[in-house]
């Protein structure tokens, strides 16, 4: 069945975004000022124990092993170049890139914004550090009441609650969750995700990016991509370790073999439409799609791609470029773009 290719793929992106909306307010929320440190050994499976079950989507960022890795002064380009960042910086002080050792997003709800929280470890900070931070940067300093619950402190202002927790560790949450947190952190293990061994061992904190959900529903996708109607994902979980090179996995167990052959048919024919784009040649994105493979076993579509050093090299330059692009565009001299032989 044919599907509208270029609509799939605003469809996807807008997925994406909305992906994005979840996890970057708790990251510019969380941000405050310190001076550069050490890299910090990559984090444990401690902040799973600190996050309630019954998540939908748990993503997890280690700041600290992508400052060990080879191509972080790559990576913190970009954070230098970014208007984001760069706001950050003026407005609280901090380079979110140095201050941050690890976050750990957790969303219960694909619809409902007051369902996720953020578990932000901090490079090195004492407790009194962060919260000095939190007050400091608001807009109302007042804003913030300390409050105290079953030996557990905690600040509250309006809906939004910031749990302190040992090991320059916070917790941002809403009231809605809060309840849960407080037991966690009073010795009721059996409420917090790192019971749940089959959903929460999906998530690697020791990656650079690792990222897992569960009762995916695909129907909305159905319009546009038919192959998808009634379609849902069990489980998902994708992980990126970087080092010299990149290498990145996904698994998606899907309930029917039926509809993971179709999933596997899906996939691979957005795969080689891409790669036929003329602008995707045009930048030399081909090799980079050229290394993605995709196949099934049963009712699992495994994914992966490894990225050698020199295609790291070369990603690395195209994301530049497209930078300098994008300065260009909001009114600098545009340097010369490539042009088809």
């Amino acid at each position: 069945m044919k599907y509208n290719f270029q609509k799939s793929i605003f469809a996807i992106r807008a997925m994406f975004i909305r992906s994005l909306l979840i996890v970057l307010p708790f990251f510019v929320f969380s941000c405050g000022a310190a001076q550069h440190s050490e890299p910090a050994p990559p984090p444990d499976a401690h902040l799973l124990s600190i996050v309630p079950s019954g998540a939908k989507w748990v993503g997890s960022l280690n700041m600290a092993g992508l400052r060990a890795s080879k191509w972080w002064s790559r990576i913190e380009n970009f954070g230098k170049s970014s208007k984001e960042i760069q706001q950050l910086e003026e407005e609280a002080g901090v380079n979110p890139f140095v201050e941050v050792s690890s976050i750990l997003v957790a969303s219960y709800s694909s619809t409902d914004p007051e369902k996720r929280l953020a578990v932000v470890k901090w490079e090195g900070w004492t407790l009194e550090k962060i919260q000095e931070t939190l007050r400091s940067h608001s807009e109302d300093k007042a804003a913030w009441q300390e409050k105290k619950e079953s030996g557990v402190t905690f600040w509250k202002k309006e809906k939004m609650n910031a749990v302190f927790v040992p090991d320059h560790t916070v917790v941002m949450c809403p009231d809605s969750l809060l309840p849960q947190i407080l037991a966690i952190l009073n010795g009721q293990a059996e409420k917090s995700l790192g019971s749940e061994s089959a959903f929460a061992d999906l998530v690697n904190t020791s990656e650079a990016f690792s990222v897992a959900g569960r009762d995916i529903d695909l129907s909305p996708l159905g319009m546009l991509m038919p192959p998808l109607a009634g379609m849902k994902i069990e489980l998902f979980n994708l992980s990126v370790r970087l080092d010299t090179e990149l290498h990145a996995s996904f698994n998606a167990t899907v309930k029917k073999k039926k509809q993971a052959r179709r999933l596997e048919n899906l996939l691979n024919r957005m795969l080689d439409e891409t790669r036929k784009q003329p602008t995707v040649r045009l930048l030399g994105l081909d090799q980079f799609f050229d290394a993605i493979v995709i196949t099934r076993e049963g009712s699992i579509i495994s994914g992966k791609i490894t990225l050698l050093e020199n295609q790291l090299n070369d990603l690395f330059n195209l994301i530049d470029r497209i930078n300098q692009v994008r300065e260009a565009l909001e009114g600098q001299d545009a340097p010369p773009l490539p042009q088809p032989e």
